[in-house]
C-alpha cells in the first residue's frame, strides 16, 4: 500500500513545517494525529490478518518486532541530546534526565502533564526530548491494544473488535471534551493517552472495518463513495493543517476526532481505490520516500530544532529553514540507512544480529542516561560577594540613581519594604530576601506568577492566544491585603512582562503603543499606584528590563520580546510617576542593561535566566544592594 507511506510522508513534513515555522501551517503539529490514525489501522490490520492465518496471536513477536523498529532509533538520538548537553549544557539537567528516563519508559506524556509542560505556549527553553509524547501514548497503544484484541477476536471476532474500537472512540472524545468544560489545563488535554486514543482508535475501527466489508461482500464501494468521500477527506486535513490553532476550543471539542474521521476516509481511499486520483497523488515517489523515513525525521527534527537557532548559526527565515531541513534530512536517513533498517531487516551475514538488538538497545539507555546525568550538570558558580555586587554596576548604571547603597548598612532602624508585581519581580525579590540583613531592608517579597496589572483576559504569547492566570482578575484585592498586613515603609511594584505582550480588546487584538491601550495601561498603572501606597507608604515604580524570550521558529524575535515595546511601558510608568505626588521612578533596566540593551551577564555573572525573562538568583543577589539603597532613601524621604 504505497500511498500510506506516501500519507505518512505528508503528515510528518505537516509536523516538521509547524515546528519550524513555514508560514500557512498553523495546523501541522496535527499530522501527530495522522501518524496515530495509520498506527491504529495497521496494527490493528497485522493483528487481525495474523489470527484469521493461523488461529493465534504472537504478542512476544509482535512486541518484538515493535522493539526492533523503535528502540535503536531512539537511542540514537539520546545519546546525541546526551552528547548535545555535554557540549553546549543545559539550563535545567534534573528536568532533562527526568524526561529521558520518562521517554525510555514511554510515560513522557504522562511526566509533561505532571509538570504542565504545555505544548503550545512555553516560556522557558523547552525539553529536547518534548516531542517524545506522542510516541509514548503509541506505544502505550501497542503494549495494550494486543491485550484487547486477542480475546475480543478469539471469542466474537472482528465485528466485536470494530465494536470495542468505536466504543472507546467515543469515550475518548466524550472525556476530551467534558474535561475541556471543566477547564482542564490544554497539557491535560493534549498529551492525555485518554484524550488521544481517539486517533489511534479510529484507525483500528477502520482496519476491523474494512476487513468484515471483505469478508461479507467482496465488493468495493460504491464509486462515488471510494472517490469524493477520500478527496472530502484529504481536503479536510489539509485545512484543519492550514487553520486549526492548538489553543482553539473546538480543537478538544470535536476537533481531534474530525481530523482522526478524515483521515480515515483518505486511508479507506487508499486501500481500497488503488486507481483513483488520491491514491496516486499519495503514491508519489518523493512521499513515499520521505514516509519511510517518517520515524526517524520526527525523531531527530525537535532537538535539531532546539540546537540550530538563530543565535548560533546567524540564519533566519529561508536559509535557515533550508539548513535545518538538510541536517535533520541527513541524520534521518543515516539512521535509517546504518541503525534501523540493518537491525531491523539483517542480512544473511548478519543474521544473527536481531538477537543483539535488546542488548544494544540498553546499552545505548544505559550509556543516554548516565551520560546525561553526569555532564549536563552546568559548572558551579559561586554566588557574587557583596564587594563584587558593588563593583559590577558600572558607573553609567548608577548615575541615575544617587549614591550607592552602602551606607544603608548604618540605618538606624530597618526599613519595611514590600515588592509587588509578577514573577519577574518575584525572581528579583529573592536577591531582596537574601540580602536584606546586610543592608537592613526587611522585604516581602509579593510578585505573583503571570500576573501584571492589567488584570484577567486572553493574550497572544508566542502566537498563542492564551487566558490570563484566573487568580489575576483580583490582583488588587491581593495587593491592597499584603500592604495592609505589612504596612510598610516603602512599596515598590515590578512590571512590564504581561503589558508588552498582545491583549485582546473589545474583539480585536492590540498592544502597547497604540493610543487606546497606553490610556488603559497608564488608568490600570494608576490603580496600582494607589493600591500599593493605600497604607500612606511612598511607591517606587521599578523600570521593567527588556525581555529576549524564546526565538520564532524562523529564527525571528515574537513581538513581547520587541525592545521597542518595553520603552514604550517605561515611559508610560514615568508619566504615571509624575502624577502621584511622593511616587519615585527607580532605572531597574538601566542596572541590569549596563550595555544599554538586553544582556544575561554582568561582568561574568549570569543575571538572567535562559528563558530571556526572569532574574537568576546570581543576578538578583548583584543588583539587590542598588535597590534596596533606593527603597530606603523613599522610606526615609
Amino acid at each position: 500500500m504505497p500511498a500510506l507511506d506516501g500519507l505518512r510522508g505528508a503528515a510528518v513534513a505537516a509536523v516538521v513545517a509547524y515546528h519550524f515555522g513555514v508560514p500557512g501551517t498553523g495546523g501541522g503539529y496535527l499530522g501527530v494525529d495522522v501518524f496515530f490514525v495509520l498506527s491504529g489501522f495497521l496494527i490493528t490490520t497485522l493483528l487481525l490478518a495474523e489470527h484469521a492465518r493461523t488461529g493465534r496471536i504472537g504478542l512476544r513477536a509482535f512486541w518484538a518486532r515493535r522493539a526492533r523498529r523503535l528502540l535503536p532509533g531512539l537511542g540514537a538520538m539520546l545519546l546525541a541530546v546526551a552528547v548535545w548537553a555535554a557540549v553546549v549544557g543545559l539550563s535545567s539537567p534534573a528536568t532533562v534526565r527526568g524526561d529521558a528516563i520518562a521517554t525510555l519508559g514511554y510515560l513522557a506524556n504522562w511526566r509533561y502533564i505532571l509538570a504542565n509542560r504545555g505544548y503550545f505556549a512555553q516560556y522557558g527553553p523547552p525539553s529536547p526530548l518534548l516531542h517524545t509524547w506522542s510516541l509514548a501514548i503509541e506505544e502505550q497503544f501497542y503494549l495494550l491494544w494486543p491485550l484487547i484484541v486477542l480475546p475480543v477476536v478469539r471469542r466474537w471476532g472482528a465485528r466485536a473488535v470494530r465494536d470495542v474500537a468505536v466504543g472507546g472512540v467515543l469515550a475518548s472524545a466524550t472525556a476530551c471534551a467534558v474535561l475541556a468544560a471543566r477547564g482542564a489545563d490544554t497539557a491535560r488535554l493534549y498529551y492525555g493517552t485518554d484524550t488521544r486514543a481517539q486517533a489511534i482508535l479510529v484507525g483500528a475501527a477502520l482496519a476491523a472495518t474494512l476487513r468484515l466489508r471483505r469478508h461479507r461482500s467482496g465488493t468495493v464501494p460504491a464509486p462515488v463513495v471510494a472517490s469524493v468521500v477520500p478527496v472530502l477527506g484529504a481536503v479536510c486535513v489539509l485545512w484543519c493543517w492550514h487553520a486549526l490553532s492548538g489553543t482553539s476550543a473546538f480543537l478538544y471539542r470535536g476537533g481531534f476526532t474530525l481530523v482522526a474521521a478524515a483521515t480515515a476516509t483518505v486511508i479507506a481511499g487508499a486501500v481500497t481505490t488503488p486507481r483513483a486520483v488520491l491514491t496516486r497523488v499519495l503514491s508519489w515517489s518523493p512521499l513515499r520516500g520521505l514516509g519511510h523515513i517518517s520515524y526517524e525525521v520526527y525523531l531527530w527534527h525537535w532537538p535539531v530544532l532546539l540546537a540550530m537557532t538563530a543565535s548560533r548559526t546567524g540564519g533566519h527565515g529561508p536559509v535557515l529553514l533550508a539548513a535545518r531541513v538538510a541536517v535533520t534530512g541527513g541524520l534521518a536517513l543515516g539512521t535509517w540507512a546504518l541503525i534501523d533498517q540493518p537491525l531491523r531487516r539483517p542480512s544473511a551475514r548478519v543474521r544473527r544480529l536481531p538477537s543483539l538488538v535488546p542488548a544494544l538497545a540498553l546499552a545505548a539507555v544505559i550509556v543516554a542516561v548516565a551520560t546525561i546525568g553526569a555532564t549536563i550538570e552546568p559548572p558551579t558558580q559561586a554566588r557574587p560577594s557583596l564587594h563584587l555586587a558593588a563593583a559590577a554596576l558600572t558607573p553609567a548604571a548608577l548615575t541615575p540613581l544617587g549614591p550607592t547603597a552602602g551606607s544603608v548598612r548604618d540605618a538606624a532602624s530597618p526599613v519595611r519594604a514590600v515588592l509587588l508585581g509578577d514573577s519577574v519581580a518575584l525572581t528579583l525579590g529573592e536577591g531582596l530576601l537574601d540580602e536584606q540583613a546586610a543592608y537592613g531592608v526587611q522585604t516581602v517579597d509579593g510578585g505573583l506568577v503571570g500576573c501584571g496589572v492589567l488584570g484577567a483576559g486572553t493574550v497572544r504569547v508566542q502566537g498563542q492566544a492564551v487566558p490570563v492566570v484566573p487568580g489575576c482578575a483580583n490582583w488588587e484585592r491581593g495587593w491592597r491585603g499584603l500592604v495592609a498586613q505589612v504596612r510598610p515603609d516603602v512599596a515598590a511594584i515590578l512590571v512590564g512582562r504581561w503589558e508588552v505582550v498582545d491583549r485582546e480588546m473589545g474583539g480585536r487584538w492590540t498592544h502597547v503603543g497604540e493610543p487606546a491601550f497606553d490610556a488603559f495601561v497608564g488608568a490600570q498603572l494608576d490603580k496600582a499606584i494607589d493600591d500599593a501606597g493605600s497604607s500612606g507608604a511612598p511607591v517606587v515604580l521599578l523600570t521593567a528590563p527588556h525581555f529576549a524570550g524564546l526565538e520564532r521558529p524562523d529564527g525571528g524575535r515574537w513581538p513581547e520580546d520587541d525592545p521597542a515595546r518595553v520603552d514604550r511601558f517605561n515611559a508610560l510608568l514615568r508619566a504615571a510617576a509624575a502624577r502621584h505626588r511622593g511616587t519615585t521612578v527607580f532605572d531597574l533596566g538601566a542596572l541590569a542593561e549596563p550595555v544599554g540593551h538586553y544582556t544575561a551577564t554582568i561582568d561574568g555573572v549570569t543575571v538572567r535566566r535562559a528563558d530571556g525573562i526572569h532574574f537568576t538568583e546570581q543576578g538578583a543577589d548583584l543588583l539587590a544592594p542598588a535597590v534596596m539603597g533606593a527603597l530606603t532613601r523613599a522610606a526615609r524621604g
